[in-house]
C-alpha cells in the first residue's frame, strides 16, 4: 500500500472528519432505579459526564446525545454545542442510533457511537479504534 505524504495527509483530514453519537435514552430496569441510567452515579457523578469528558476530549466536528426516558432530567448535564435526538419510542439500540442519525444529517466522516452508561472507557482506547478504522 502507498504510504506517501498524500495518502498520510488524507488520513489526517480522515481522523479530523468525526461525529460522536451518545446513547443515552435508556432507563435503568435492571438497577430498580426510576432514574435514567445513564445518570446514575459513579463516584458521585453520573455515568454519563464521564462520557461527555470524554467525548469532549476527542475534540470531535459533532456531537450528538441521543435522549428517550425521562429526558427533561437528562438534559440538564448536556453542554451546549451537543445536538440533541429524541428516541421516541423506546424500541432498542437500532432505533436510537436512527434517531441519532437523523441529528447527523449531511455529516459524510465517521461517526463514533457510543453508549452513555460507559463511564470507564478511555480516550487511548477510543483513539485506538479511530485510528484502526480509519487505516
Amino acid at each position: 500500500m502507498y504510504q506517501g505524504a498524500h495518502y498520510k495527509q488524507k488520513i489526517e483530514n480522515m481522523k479530523n472528519d468525526i461525529a460522536v453519537m451518545i446513547l443515552a435514552a435508556g432507563k435503568s430496569t435492571r438497577m430498580k432505579s426510576d432514574s435514567p441510567k445513564v445518570l446514575q452515579k459513579i463516584c458521585g457523578r453520573p455515568m454519563l459526564g464521564y462520557v461527555l469528558d470524554l467525548v469532549a476530549s476527542l475534540k470531535p466536528r459533532q456531537v450528538v446525545a441521543v435522549l428517550g426516558f425521562k429526558q427533561e432530567l437528562v438534559r440538564k448535564i448536556i453542554p451546549k454545542g451537543v445536538k440533541i435526538a429524541l428516541q421516541k419510542k423506546l424500541i432498542g439500540t437500532a432505533d436510537a442510533v436512527k434517531a441519532g442519525l437523523s441529528a447527523l444529517k449531511g455529516f459524510k466522516g465517521t461517526v463514533l457511537v457510543l453508549y452513555g452508561d460507559s463511564p470507564l472507557l478511555k480516550k487511548d482506547t477510543l483513539k485506538k479504534l479511530l485510528d484502526y478504522h480509519i487505516k
